[in-house]
């Protein structure tokens, strides 16, 4: 089910950092897709405070299976970390939204553990993003996820969006780069699948 096809990826460059991306990833995607709805899909960081499930909707499939396996070791290869958060670990991002917060504001820049991968299968893409103002990146590393995600566009400057097309591979720094949804209209429903690396152990994500 989780065939992949090793086309090259096209690079791109941002701050001397390769951005992979690879098109028409999955042989299968649309039985790649059945199979996330085939599991239970849950709130993200369900128990923590704020508006998730009232104002705006960020849920998680998070199931095993070891087909995903091959997928893994071949991207851990190619960004060349050292692990994975798992390597049968089948983690979604499901999201959705409706109001004009975008207009003014980007929503929930953040980094990851070293370099992430994701797979688009509906919505939008990915913004990377430079955060010169030292207090926003103080303020957004101490507030919880879901208590004030949307964030003024002046505290940001804008690097670089990765454009989303159905069954395309992106590979990039998530340590290095800030980052986020491309929210740019409204309603907004986005799906993807997401695998994070590291060179170091990762106990959650």
């Amino acid at each position: 089910m989780f065939e992949f096809n090793t086309h090259n990826p096209t690079i791109h460059y941002i701050e001397d950092s390769p951005i992979y991306i690879i098109d028409d990833f999955y042989k299968y995607p649309k039985e790649v897709e059945k199979e996330f709805w085939r599991n239970e899909l849950n709130y993200h960081k369900e128990s923590d405070p704020g508006d998730n499930g009232k104002l705006f909707h960020d849920m998680r499939h998070n199931f095993y299976s070891q087909e995903l396996v091959k997928v893994t070791e071949y991207l851990l290869d190619m960004c060349g970390s050292s692990y994975y958060f798992s390597d049968s670990n089948c983690l979604s991002n499901v999201f959705k939204y409706e109001g004009v917060d975008y207009i003014d504001n980007y929503w929930y820049p953040h980094t990851d553990t070293g370099y992430t991968a994701l797979i688009y299968f509906e919505g939008t893409g990915t913004n990377l993003y430079a955060v010169p103002n030292e207090i926003e990146r103080d303020n957004i590393e101490k507030t919880f996820e879901h208590c004030n995600p949307w964030r003024p566009k002046n505290n940001y400057e804008l690097l670089f969006t990765i454009e989303s097309k159905y069954n395309r591979l992106v590979l990039f720094n998530g340590k290095q780069f800030w980052h986020g949804a491309d929210i740019s209209h409204s309603p907004t429903k986005r799906f993807n699948q997401a695998l994070f690396f590291s060179d170091e152990p990762i106990e959650y994500i």
